[in-house]
């Protein structure tokens, strides 16, 4: 997970509601260099859409030059999850061709006609937002390895059977996502709220049980309404848009009160 992609995914303005969402769900899912391979059908149960929105919202970031992607294929040819690398740190830049109306136009044929971008967007430097460092699709891209279990094991706070973790990473990473897995135990680990070390589970055992789909900890105190009330406990991914929410909140304060200072 890349809090700095999120926060720039949780920053951009114009951007309409159902881009947006898919933009910041693959910002959660982005590695240290902004890239991220989630499927089609994971966004969308990420995003509560139909596959067919997701692939025209995607269409929509592709043409502001908000993501890039990339079509992988496994070894033996067969085609694999796209491979999206994300312009934190690039150019939005709404030329003629990929136009705020003709972007529009790519989610009214998808019968989303929320998907689109505001031809508001950045008006104060005339529709572009200045930025640099993004791989153009014109430029030439390297495959990121996925998470390995070492990463896994530096992030998990209980150092014990490190062999029987490694035969249970093994296992999980043929049932799900690597960078999902850890990316689920880098928000548990770092937690406030999770219990003390020894009470902590043994990686083996939290991979074995795919504890990665659980909710992050939550607060013992926390009183409960019921598991569609409001104190439900959060998920991993809604616990990780918090963390960039607050970080985010925090950078703007000392921002503000730099700015005070210098007045």
């Amino acid at each position: 997970m890349s809090n700095e992609a999120i926060t720039w995914a949780y920053s951009l303005d114009g951007l309409k509601s159902g881009a947006k969402f898919v933009l910041v769900t693959l910002a959660n899912y982005a590695d240290s260099e902004g890239s991220c391979f989630p499927g089609i059908g994971k966004i969308a149960r990420q995003v509560s859409a139909g596959e067919s929105t997701v692939r025209a919202n995607l269409e929509v970031l592709k043409k502001a030059k908000l993501i890039t992607e990339e079509r992988r294929h496994r070894k033996d040819g067969s085609r694999s999850s796209n491979r999206y690398w994300l312009a934190v740190g690039g150019v939005i830049d709404l030329t003629p061709e990929s136009s705020a109306s003709e972007i529009e136009g790519l989610a009214l044929e998808s019968g989303e006609p929320s998907a689109g971008i505001e031809q508001s967007l950045a008006p104060e430097s005339g529709g572009a937002i200045e930025t640099s460092g993004f791989n153009t699709p014109e430029e030439p891209t390297v495959l990121m390895p996925t998470a390995s279990f070492e990463d896994f094991w530096n992030v998990w706070p209980r150092k014990d059977a490190k062999a029987d973790a490694r035969r249970a990473w093994n296992r999980a990473v043929k049932r799900a996502d690597a960078d999902m897995i850890l990316r689920a135990a880098t928000v548990y680990a770092e937690s406030p709220y999770r219990p003390e070390k020894q009470f902590v589970p043994y990686g083996a055992s939290w991979l074995n049980k795919d504890r990665w789909d659980d909710p992050a900890p939550e607060a013992p105190e926390s009183p409960r309404t019921g598991p569609s009330g409001p104190n439900r406990p959060l998920t991993n991914t809604e616990a990780a848009f918090q963390l960039a929410a607050q970080m985010r909140a925090e950078r703007q304060a000392r921002e503000a009160a730099d700015r005070k200072e210098l007045e």
